[in-house]
């Protein structure tokens, strides 16, 4: 008497399935176990690890608004301590919106409030910056985004907008990441639109 076995398989993805925007790949449908990769206890398997602060070469003057424009330089760290970009290098940026009163001279931290007066642009950090380059005194300028000028933030743009939100959460895990500052639909980012009134409260706080 044969027997015979049945092999489970993952289901394949066809054309049709992928055209559902809102349905994820079933190949990447991994259940709600989400290991936290930046808790001490994930016991995620690397080999090292290492943090390096680093401040400006010059601290700008914020009464000087050239720096608006300026670019802002780092000294890598020296005595053999190769600092090399790679898949597992993160940079993280700490900052705050401020502003001044009609009339005033000091500088305030913008509260929610003012939400309803201004707004950002979609994916509106990387839209900042123009280029990242690592330099040397032996080798020639790095380029660390390889791209053409001002395209690589509108096509992060589009990839974060149509990312699964579940698979977007593993990559942009602070709520201000420019990631959630994205929308499919143009007319949910104005002032009474909910993708904007969701981002919004995350970098008008009244704080960092």
């Amino acid at each position: 008497m044969e027997s015979k076995k049945r092999q489970k398989s993952v289901p394949s993805a066809g054309n049709r399935k992928m055209l559902k925007k809102d349905v994820p790949d079933p190949r990447f449908q991994f259940g709600n176990n989400i290991t936290d990769w930046t808790s001490e206890i994930s016991r995620q398997p690397l080999k090292n690890t290492s943090i390096r602060v680093l401040v400006p070469k010059e601290l700008l003057n914020a009464a000087d608004e050239s720096y608006l424009s300026d670019p802002v330089i780092f000294d890598l760290p020296q005595n053999g301590q190769i600092l090399l970009p790679g898949n597992g290098t993160r940079l993280y940026i700490e900052g705050i919106f401020e502003m001044k009163a009609e009339g005033g001279t000091d500088w305030t931290a913008v509260p929610n409030s003012e939400a309803s007066k201004v707004i950002v642009c979609p994916n509106w950090f990387e839209k900042i910056l123009e280029s990242v380059e690592l330099c040397s005194i032996n080798q020639t300028t790095q380029k660390l985004n390889r791209v053409p000028m001002g395209f690589s933030a509108y096509l992060n743009e589009m990839l974060y907008a149509h990312m699964d939100p579940d698979l977007k959460m593993l990559l942009c895990k602070e709520a201000a990441h420019t990631g959630h500052a994205t929308t499919r639909n143009r007319s949910e980012w104005d002032y009474e639109g909910d993708a904007w009134k969701k981002y919004h409260p995350s970098i008008f706080k009244g704080g960092k």
